[in-house]
């Protein structure tokens, strides 16, 4: 009989595919931005072009694969963690006043604004648990109009 993996019963896995994408788009850009401050910008491309880009592609790759294996959520009853490599970013569930449904459900990922007046983006886990989560826990909710009144500064989206 096969043993199953001890799974953590408070962890939650952030789709591989989403981080993955986010990924390849913050890297693209930077790559492009290492090509026109160290690459030649002649045509054809230099063989030094062809190194630089190269071990960007492969050092990216390797970093996007680590990124889809260390980047998951654990709570408890006071707080959401989200681990993103060695960091974690703490969110405690007593300090989210709202969450913006409209702008969650259009762009899949959940955004969510705390007491200090920041609004913090979070990518939906596999199963899509948080959101359910994050509503169950998160008693100090407010309305839009209210959040608006006591943070007038913030944009709210």
């Amino acid at each position: 009989m096969k043993k199953e993996k001890n799974k953590n019963p408070h962890q939650l896995k952030i789709s591989p595919w989403k981080t993955l994408g986010i990924f390849a788009v913050v890297a693209l850009v930077i790559a492009i931005i290492f090509y026109f401050t160290l690459g030649s910008l002649s045509w054809p491309p230099s063989w030094q072009d062809y190194v630089i880009l190269g071990t960007w592609v492969l050092l990216t790759t390797i970093y996007g694969i680590l990124s889809m294996f260390a980047n998951y959520y654990t709570y408890n009853k006071r707080e959401l963690v989200r681990h993103l490599f060695k960091k974690e970013y703490v969110l405690p569930f007593d300090e989210i006043l709202y969450i913006d449904e409209e702008w969650s459900v259009k762009h899949n990922t959940i955004l969510v604004y705390t007491s200090r007046g920041h609004e913090r983006f979070l990518p939906h886990d596999q199963e899509h648990k948080l959101y359910q989560l994050i509503i169950e826990r998160a008693d100090k909710r407010i309305s839009r109009d209210e959040y608006i009144r006591r943070f007038p500064k913030t944009k709210v989206r």
